[in-house]
């Protein structure tokens, strides 16, 4: 009815900076030849990948009207650098070693707030109109596979979904659309 088509585009579980190139060479791919921009939505690690993207390829600013990122970990998260070891226990507990592609320890390095924390330092304004959701849960809603860090996150922000907090799912520059 309005002209638009929806693509999802599923990406490895690699770091952000390899994943960009598969989202670029993606966009390059689907737009040649149509004249239509993109609303990219970054959902989670997909927020970064998605930064990145827009940061290496300047060529995908222009193919783009907008960038909204939905609980996205654009500064990080404090549960990646406080407990790494924790990713292969989840990883073994939920079975899902055979059914994810990549290499998850590179994928959540990319998340630590350090590397985050480089990137915004380098790049500290969005390349396109960008717009931030963020998510939050209380204890009683959060799930229980985030309830331990959840718990964790609550000395940093009471604001948080148990995975980032309110602060590390603002892009800097963005516009808050709400929670």
């Amino acid at each position: 009815l309005y002209g638009m088509n929806v693509e999802y585009l599923q990406v490895p579980n690699d770091g952000s900076d390899s994943n960009a190139k598969v989202v670029a060479d993606f966009l390059k791919e689907k737009a040649a030849g149509d004249p239509r921009k993109w609303i990219l939505v970054g959902y989670s690690k997909g927020t970064p990948d998605l930064q990145e993207a827009l940061a290496r390829f300047p060529e995908l600013r222009t193919l783009t009207a907008a960038f909204v990122s939905v609980a996205g970990a654009s500064g990080g998260s404090n549960i990646a650098d406080a407990i790494p070891a924790m990713v292969d226990k989840y990883m073994n507990q939920y079975k899902l070693k055979p059914t994810c592609k990549g290499d998850m320890a590179l994928g959540f390095k990319s998340l630590s707030k350090m590397v985050r924390g480089q990137f915004l330092a380098n790049y500290p304004n969005p390349f396109v109109p960008t717009y931030s959701v963020i998510a939050a849960s209380d204890k009683n809603t959060t799930s229980k596979a985030l309830l331990q860090t959840w718990q964790l996150l609550l000395t940093y922000d009471p604001l948080q979904d148990g995975q980032l907090t309110r602060q590390d799912a603002i892009i800097p520059g963005s516009t808050y659309l709400g929670v």
